[in-house]
C-alpha cells in the first residue's frame, strides 16, 4: 500500500489527491518520495522567481507539519492530523497521539497499562490529514495604513500597539515632494533600529502554547489539564436532551461522547454553576450511554489561536502541484507527457506570468515597502486646483 509520508516543505501528500489518483502518483515517482520532494521543491524554485519581486513569497512557502501537541507554534504556522495507528501492546505517555478508525485522538493522562482501544479514554481531534493553522491575534502591520494611539498590530511575531499616531501628509505638504516615489509612508516599521520602539513600543512575542489545539467544533478537545476525570450518565428514558449533573458543579467539560455507532460526539452547552448539560444536536434514548470528561482547570481562551482549514493560497497551491506533475512526468519520457499535464503547466505558467505583471492580483502578501518594478517608478504629486 501506498504509505503517505509527510512533505517538509511547502506541500504534503494528500494535496496531490485533487489532482491525481494516488495509484499513479505513485508508479510516476517509482515508491519514492524524494523524488516527489525534489520535484515539489523545483516547482516551489520556479513560482517563487516569478513573483519575488512583487510578493513576500516567504510568508506564502511555509512548511505543512505533522501536528505535535508537546510544541509551541507561531502565527500562520500551519499543521495537519496525522499519527501512528494505534497499537494495543505498548504503553502512552500522555499527550501521546494515535489514529483510530481515521481519526487522530489524544490521550491526556497516559496510558500505563497496555489495552485494547478505549474510546473513554482518548479524546478526538480530528480526521486524519485534517488541516488547521495559527491565525494572527491582531491585524497585520501595513506600511501603508493610518493608525491611531493605542491601535495594534501583529509584525514579525509580535504584537505591538502604537505610541505615535500615523503621519498624515496634507495635501500642501504632499506636492512639495518632486515626484510621488519620494512621499515617505505614513508609518515606521515596528522593528526599525531608530524609531521602531518610540512609534510602537517593545512589542509582545506571540505564540500559541503547546496542546491547544482545538478541532471542530469547539468545545470537543482541551490542552492536558490536571485532575481529568470521567463521568458516566446513563439514560432512563427516551428524548433526554438536559442532563442534570450535580457531581460536576464547578468543573470544565472537555468532551462528551454518546456511545452510539457511528460514535457521535455532541455539541453542547454547559451550566457549571448548576451542574446542568444541554446537548444541542442530539438526544439519548433509553439506556445510550454519554462519556463526560472533565477537569477542575478553566478552560481558557487559547481556543481562539488555532482556526480549522488552509492558509495557503489555493490558486497557488494548484499551480505548485501542476508544475510538480509537469516536472515528474518530464523525467519519465521528456518527449512524451501527457497533454494534459503540458496544458496545466502552461495555465500554471500564464497565471504566474499574470499575477507578476500585475494584469491579475495574486491572494498572496504584498511586498513592504513597494518594491519588484522594472523601472523607477513616479511622477510629480497631483495638484488640487481651485478656480
Amino acid at each position: 500500500a501506498y504509505i503517505f509520508n509527510k512533505i517538509m516543505s511547502y506541500l504534503i501528500l494528500q494535496d496531490f489527491k485533487k489532482q491525481i489518483q494516488v495509484d499513479n502518483l505513485n508508479q510516476v515517482i517509482g515508491n519514492d518520495t524524494n523524488v516527489l520532494n525534489t520535484a515539489a521543491l523545483t516547482a516551489i524554485e520556479e513560482a517563487a522567481s516569478y513573483l519575488k519581486q512583487k510578493y513576500a513569497i516567504d510568508s506564502e512557502f511555509t512548511g505543512t507539519t505533522a501536528y505535535n501537541p508537546l510544541v509551541p507554534y507561531n502565527a500562520a504556522d500551519r499543521v495537519y492530523l496525522d499519527a501512528v495507528a494505534y497499537n494495543p501492546n505498548i504503553q502512552y505517555p500522555a499527550l501521546s497521539l494515535v489514529l483510530q478508525y481515521g481519526n487522530v485522538y489524544i490521550n491526556l493522562a497516559g496510558i500505563s497499562v497496555p489495552e485494547a482501544f478505549t474510546l473513554s479514554h482518548w479524546v478526538f481531534l480530528g480526521v486524519q490529514y485534517t488541516l488547521f493553522y495559527v491565525s494572527t491575534p491582531q491585524p497585520a502591520f501595513n506600511l501603508q495604513n493610518y493608525y491611531s494611539v493605542g491601535d495594534q498590530v501583529f509584525y514579525k511575531n509580535n504584537v505591538y500597539t502604537c505610541q505615535i499616531a500615523s503621519a498624515y501628509q496634507s495635501h500642501y505638504s504632499y506636492i512639495q515632494y518632486p515626484s510621488t516615489s519620494d512621499v515617505p509612508p505614513p508609518n515606521i516599521f515596528p522593528d526599525d533600529k531608530i524609531n521602531g520602539e518610540k512609534y510602537w513600543g517593545t512589542g509582545t512575542p506571540f505564540t500559541a502554547p503547546a496542546g491547544t489545539l482545538y478541532s471542530s467544533p469547539v468545545n470537543n478537545y482541551a490542552p492536558g489539564y490536571n485532575s481529568v476525570t470521567q463521568a458516566v450518565y446513563i439514560a432512563t428514558a427516551d428524548n433526554i436532551v438536559t442532563v442534570s449533573l450535580p457531581g460536576l458543579i464547578g468543573r470544565s467539560i472537555i468532551q462528551i461522547i454518546k456511545e452510539i455507532k457511528p460514535l457521535l460526539f455532541p455539541q453542547y452547552t454547559w451550566d457549571a454553576g448548576a451542574g446542568v448539560l444541554t446537548l444541542l444536536n442530539t438526544s439519548l434514548a433509553n439506556g445510550e450511554s454519554l462519556f463526560i470528561l472533565n477537569t477542575d482547570t478553566p478552560l481558557t481562551p487559547t481556543v481562539t489561536a488555532w482556526v480549522q482549514g488552509d492558509n495557503r493560497s489555493q490558486q497557488m497551491l494548484t499551480c505548485i502541484i501542476d508544475i510538480t506533475l509537469y516536472h515528474l512526468h518530464s523525467r519519465i519520457s521528456p518527449r512524451n507527457v501527457p497533454d494534459l499535464r503540458i496544458k496545466r503547466y502552461q495555465d500554471a505558467v500564464n497565471w504566474l506570468t499574470m499575477a507578476m505583471k500585475g494584469s491579475i492580483t495574486a491572494n498572496l502578501i504584498p511586498l513592504q515597502p513597494k518594491a519588484g518594478g522594472r523601472i523607477r517608478w513616479g511622477s510629480q504629486p497631483k495638484n488640487v486646483n481651485v478656480y
